[in-house]
């Protein structure tokens, strides 16, 4: 089974005010019992059912399911949930698809934690430049649970769901994360 990923990336905006490379500064995985943090910054003191690790030693090759990752990070074996469910809903809605956020997929779709706190990119990011890195963690890994959970229903099911703008009625596609494992 895939591991659930949410990347948080370095906000510091050069003196131009253009951030042209994405740097990492946190991987947060959940694997369905563990939770885990890869990173460099220091907050352990404030979490305690989360494992940190060294940065260095995230196993870019694992099998992850993550959402809206960018196309710079390309890690093997990782599906990226938001474009695979745009590319599945562009047959169903006859047009080039839709991006989904991860929280409507996970309401559509009936899965635990649409109704707790979003993790944005906004929410991360202020917490980053505020120094508040357990808070930070805590997004991550609540989006990485999101993530693996959204994969495993849509992997049992074998479609996945989501809202024909035109109708305003739920739709689903069919859909296939590949070779089981």
């Amino acid at each position: 089974m895939k591991f659930g990923l949410a990347i948080v990336f370095d906000g510091d905006l050069p003196s131009e005010g253009y951030r042209g490379d994405l740097t990492p500064i946190l991987y947060a995985i959940f694997d369905g019992k563990n939770e885990r943090i890869y990173s460099d910054l220091d907050f352990i003191p404030h979490l305690t059912r989360i494992t940190q690790m060294p940065i260095e030693e995230f196993n870019t090759d694992g099998p992850y399911i993550g959402h809206n990752l960018p196309d710079s990070i390309t890690l093997p074996d990782t599906i990226d949930i938001l474009k695979l469910v745009k590319n599945a809903s562009a047959d169903v809605l006859q047009n080039e698809g839709k991006r989904f956020s991860l929280s409507d997929l996970c309401r559509w779709n009936k899965v635990r934690g649409f109704h707790q706190e979003i993790a944005s990119a906004v929410k991360k990011y202020t917490a980053y430049r505020k120094g508040d890195y357990h808070k930070v963690a805590r997004i991550a890994i609540e989006e990485a649970r999101r993530c693996y959970d959204l994969g495993v229903t849509v992997r049992k099911r074998g479609r996945v769901r989501f809202v024909d703008h035109n109708t305003g009625k739920l739709a689903y596609a069919d859909i296939s994360f590949g070779e089981e494992e």
